[in-house]
């Protein structure tokens, strides 16, 4: 057996025979995988004919998901910091009202 570099620097370790990943679904559009070792993102089609399940996503596709991507993590993380700060003003009240109450 042999291992394979993969594109962040991780090993994977290649079998002896091949084996068969299988997805079963009534929406395959939805579906992506994303080939570690090359890097190559795939969406599935509703073409059923075998080689004709996967096509390439295009760059620019594939672009504006990344995009859209890191501005839902901006905002996400704008959120999370904005609860953060909210609930540590809140933190000594809540702490005092256990201490009255014996929790």
């Amino acid at each position: 057996m042999a291992d394979r570099k993969l594109v962040d620097g991780t090993w994977a370790k290649e079998l002896d025979q091949p084996v068969d990943l299988v997805i079963k679904t009534k929406c395959p559009t939805k579906w992506k995988i994303v080939d570690m070792e090359s890097g190559k993102a795939y969406i599935g089609t509703d073409k059923n004919k075998t080689f004709q399940y996967w096509e390439p996503v295009d760059n620019e596709r594939l672009k504006n998901i990344e995009s859209e991507l890191k501005e839902l993590n901006k905002q996400l993380s704008k959120h999370i910091r904005f609860i953060d700060d909210t609930y540590e003003g809140l933190k000594n009240p809540i702490n005092a009202a256990r201490r009255w109450l014996g929790r």
